[in-house]
């Protein structure tokens, strides 16, 4: 064992110089390729045409998720959500923005205490929308130290109504509960960090 160990050791070297080689080989290839592309025109419109394809493709695919989504100006479903919402919660000065959640044990990656405050100073009422169990919604609430109107629905018909593909999805509604503005983008749905939604929030009634 000893005399194996021994051995890994001497090669240990010459295994350190062949991967020093190989990167340096890669490297040498990757600028040589560099420099063909910025000379060579078939080259460079390959590279771009692939390039292109890819983003396409990307694009494509995440428009794909928001096929569904209810279109703007649209009001939200009758039944029991809806009945909810219009008996059990606070009307915001310049509109509501619901948030699905999904069952409360889901990951979430939105900051929904920062919304919360937000929306406060937004004249903006938040509302969370789960399909959860009452008792779980309760526990969400005390958990995440919100102060927000949580609404049932526990079909999920109102959530499957809204295109709601990742919990935490928000959707700005007018106070009388047209929608204005849901995120395109799955990358960012921060509504703080969307043009559109600052576009929209600051053409409604102050």
């Amino acid at each position: 064992m000893t005399g194996s160990v021994a051995t890994a050791g001497a090669r240990s070297p010459r295994s350190g110089s062949r991967a020093h080689l190989l990167s340096c080989v890669l490297l040498a290839e990757t600028t040589l390729f560099v420099w063909l592309a910025a000379r060579d025109v078939g080259i460079a419109t390959s590279v771009r045409s692939l390039l292109q394809t890819t983003s396409h493709s990307q694009h494509d695919n995440s428009q794909a998720l928001f096929r569904h989504d209810p279109p703007l100006g649209s009001v939200l479903p009758r039944g029991p959500a809806w009945q909810e919402i219009r008996n059990g919660v606070p009307s915001g000065r310049r509109g509501h923005l619901l948030v699905p959640i999904g069952d409360c044990a889901g990951c979430i990656k939105a900051d929904l205490k920062r919304w919360e405050s937000l929306c406060a100073g937004s004249g903006l009422a938040m509302v969370l929308l789960t399909t959860a169990p009452e008792g779980a919604a309760r526990d969400f609430l005390v958990k995440n130290r919100l102060r927000s109107a949580i609404v049932s629905d526990r079909t999920g018909a109102m959530s499957r109504h809204l295109n709601a593909v990742w919990p935490g999805r928000p959707y700005l509604y007018s106070p009388t509960w047209r929608l204005l503005w849901r995120p395109r983008h799955v990358i960012v749905d921060d509504p703080w960090q969307d043009q559109q939604f600052a576009r929209v929030l600051e053409g409604s009634p102050k």
